[in-house]
């Protein structure tokens, strides 16, 4: 759980990231900063690793 972290946080975290990152620079001309990316990146992180915590508590907790 805690590799979300770096794949889904973060563009240079997952080679998928830096693939999207690149064609919607290229098909759209606009540039996406590290910092605009991670903003919300990381919450996705959260929220999955929050989910997947809680799922584990009550498949555990049974």
């Amino acid at each position: 759980m805690g590799a979300s972290f770096g794949g889904n946080g973060t563009i240079s975290g997952a080679a998928s990231n830096m693939v999207i990152i690149g064609m919607i620079e290229s098909n759209f001309n606009r540039k996406i900063k590290f910092f605009d990316f991670m903003k919300i990146g990381m919450k996705i992180a959260i929220l999955g690793l929050l989910l997947s915590s809680l799922y584990l508590y009550i498949l555990i907790k049974i």
